[in-house]
């Protein structure tokens, strides 16, 4: 591809709660740009509280790309998002404008900006055979396992999950090769030509309060019955509902949780994952960036 051939973008990237939407919207004004947005639950349909989706005015006002683009049963991951993105990516420029990724979501980026692999098909049998296991003998036991014969995929992987654990094991046994070599090796793919780039960082302070914030408004407008509203729509163990927000919902529905238990545990599960995307973009160089 040669330069010319190449899309100009702009990327707004950070943790969630960091006021990436509002930004976007600015950018978007100033460079004549529509926003794609780079969220692995903004994707779900109906899903519109706990998502923290910009309003209905603001996709009237900029248009937004990649939001509410497939049910909360199916399953959609960074290898989808890439194909769609680019997608959308072609649609914009080819209408003169700017395409702004604006997101949280480090693998989608990373799957858009470096290539993927194509996952083999979920094999459940494996899959419940190596979850069982894990019950039995713990996660350790598994995670050892992986470490034997996929040493590198388990560098990349916390012990402690199970899910992604297994999921490497069932790669290996369906295909009797490791992931780690599956993945797209080699140069980064060059796809883009980054105009404008900003990593979102607020002091860590003022971004755990505006977590609290945000999580505290979400429960007032209605996320609880939100997810109840869901719930008798799709299966509970659709992807979507492993969201932070919904899964904490789900259990207060169930009476496992109160309104308050809910509220606290939301919050802190923001943090953590606000805390890990951080991590992960510092410890990435897919923009030149960061």
């Amino acid at each position: 591809m040669s330069l010319i051939d190449k899309p100009e973008i702009a990327v707004l990237c950070g943790p969630t709660a960091s006021g990436k939407s509002e930004l976007a919207m600015a950018w978007a004004e100033r460079l004549n740009g529509e926003i794609v947005s780079v969220d692995s639950v903004q994707i779900y349909r109906s899903m519109d509280i706990g998502t923290a989706k910009p309003s209905f005015a603001m996709r009237q006002a900029i248009p937004h790309h990649l939001i509410d683009i497939v049910e909360p049963r199916d399953r959609f991951d960074a290898a989808d998002f890439a194909i769609y993105a680019q997608d959308a990516i072609s649609d914009i420029v080819a209408r003169q404008k700017m395409p702004i990724l604006c997101g949280g979501a480090g693998l989608y980026f990373k799957a858009l900006f470096e290539g993927f692999f194509e996952s083999p098909k979920p094999d459940l049998t494996v899959r419940a055979k190596w979850m069982q296991r894990a019950s039995k003998e713990g996660a350790e036991a598994v995670y050892h396992w992986l470490v034997e014969h996929d040493p590198e995929s388990a560098a990349q992987i916390h012990p402690n999950n199970v899910k992604r654990v297994v999921r490497a094991i069932e790669v290996f046994e369906a295909t009797g090769q490791k992931m780690s070599l599956l993945k797209v090796t080699g140069k980064k793919q060059d796809r883009f030509i980054v105009r404008d780039s900003l990593f979102l960082n607020p002091p860590r302070e003022e971004l755990y309060s505006r977590i609290d914030r945000r999580t505290e408004k979400m429960f007032q407008d209605g996320l609880v019955e939100e997810v109840d509203r869901l719930l008798k729509q799709y299966p509970e163990n659709s992807p979507a509902f492993q969201a932070i927000g919904y899964k904490e919902s789900i259990e207060l529905i169930h009476g496992k949780r109160t309104l308050e238990e809910a509220m606290t545990q939301v919050k802190r599960n923001t943090r953590h994952y606000a805390k890990r995307q951080i991590t992960w973009f510092k410890n990435q160089k897919i923009l030149g960036m960061v």
